[in-house]
C-alpha cells in the first residue's frame, strides 16, 4: 500500500477552492475595554453571576452566552506569536 501525503502547498489551493472560509489573525483588546478587566469589575461579575445561579437553581450550560460584541478571545492573550485562525465567513 503506498502512502500518500499533502503537499506543502495543500492548505493554500484548499482555500482558494473554498472562498466562504477566511484565515485571519484576531484584533487586539482596545484599551477602554482592558480598564475595564480588572479584579473589582470580574469579582463583581461573578457575585452577580452566583446570584443568578443561586435565584434560578443554577443556569444550564445552553443558556450561557457570549453577548459581548468583541465575541470569543482566541489565542490566550499570547501577543507577537502570529497565530492566525480559520473562520466562516458567514460567522
Amino acid at each position: 500500500m503506498v502512502k500518500v501525503y499533502p503537499g506543502k502547498n495543500w492548505v493554500r489551493r484548499f482555500l482558494s477552492c473554498h472562498a466562504d472560509i477566511i484565515v485571519a489573525k484576531p484584533r487586539g483588546l482596545d484599551p477602554k475595554r482592558a480598564q475595564n478587566f480588572n479584579k473589582a469589575m470580574t469579582m463583581e461579575y461573578f457575585d452577580m453571576r452566583k446570584a443568578l445561579d443561586d435565584k434560578f437553581e443554577g443556569i444550564s450550560p445552553e443558556h450561557n452566552w457570549n453577548i459581548d460584541e468583541k465575541g470569543c478571545q482566541m489565542g490566550g492573550g499570547r501577543k507577537g506569536d502570529n497565530s492566525k485562525f480559520t473562520f466562516s465567513k458567514n460567522n
